[in-house]
């Protein structure tokens, strides 16, 4: 499954990894390019 988290913040990094971990396809999207 291809899934779009909009910011890399706690939550967003925390539920990025989480679903890295059951092999979707994850686009992380965020403002600020420090965090991603």
């Amino acid at each position: 499954m291809k899934i779009v988290i909009a910011g890399a913040g706690d939550v967003g990094f925390h539920l990025a990894e989480l679903l890295s971990y059951e092999n979707q396809d994850i686009i992380l999207i965020d403002i600020n390019q420090d965090l991603l």
